[in-house]
């Protein structure tokens, strides 16, 4: 048996151990305005996922809390699980760093190496893609979202596709977009919300599949609109001073 199949065998066994306790994964993009925002992890293993992820999970935490570090954000552990908070600015600065923090290539003998996601200790490189192209419309930003996570590789009978009622086995793997102003448009061929607010989405990646989510949504310009403020407190206080109150007098 050659090293890249016993790697692969060890991953799968791995991963069994794991989700045969919970195992939840939330991915969390939060725009406040087209130059603002932050990404968050939340990794939660259970305390038998935790044990049994103990070798994988102290390389993985100490590779994270550098990245992290060095782009001014934070990571939390606790008992419940783990945390990472990363900030943005624009939406390729979001991407840029994303891959900084997750993305790994993974090379194996006679082969090209592969990029992929290590969005969990244990869970190997997932193939995932993210973009986003923002425009600039004066007072707001057009833009556009698309994430992609291949799952096909995960088995699929020791994930809960109901998070409203986990089970004690269940995991979940679940992506959430924050924004302002909610989102405007789902592309036809994207995977629908299974929960929709008003400046919230959310969304449970399903295993053994290509998750694809491409979604348009508008955010505000702090820049454009707080001009535009200012220009109008400027037109009040002239309709104020000249068209309301006495002329001012002049000194003889």
């Amino acid at each position: 048996m050659n090293w890249p199949t016993c790697r692969r065998l060890g991953f799968l066994i791995l991963l069994a151990l794991c989700l045969s306790s919970c195992f939840q994964a939330d991915l969390t993009l939060r725009f406040d305005h087209h130059v603002h925002g932050q990404f968050t992890q939340s990794i939660y293993l259970g305390e038998r996922g935790t044990a049994l992820a103990t070798a994988s999970l102290a390389p993985w935490l100490a590779a994270r809390r550098r990245q992290v570090g060095r782009l001014g954000g934070s990571l939390r552990q606790d008992a419940e699980g783990i945390q990472l908070t990363v900030p943005f600015s624009t939406g390729p600065d979001l991407v840029t760093r994303f891959q900084q923090v997750f993305a790994e290539a993974e090379p194996e003998p006679g082969l090209p190496s592969s990029q992929g996601l290590l969005l969990a200790p244990g869970l190997g490189l997932i193939p995932f893609n993210l973009q986003v192209e923002q425009r600039n419309w004066g007072l707001a930003s057009r833009t556009q979202l698309i994430y992609d996570l291949d799952l096909r590789e995960l088995p699929t009978s020791k994930l809960q596709a109901d998070r409203a009622a986990p089970s004690a086995s269940a995991s979940v793997i679940s992506f959430r977009l924050q924004t302002p102003w909610g989102i405007r448009q789902v592309s036809p061929k994207s995977a629908l919300p299974t929960v929709s607010l008003p400046t919230e989405a959310d969304w449970l990646l399903q295993p053994g599949q290509l998750n694809h989510i491409d979604v348009l949504f508008w955010l505000p310009n702090a820049v454009g609109l707080g001009t535009v403020a200012i220009v109008g407190l400027v037109l009040v206080g002239y309709v104020l001073r000249y068209r309301w109150l006495s002329p001012p007098r002049r000194l003889s």
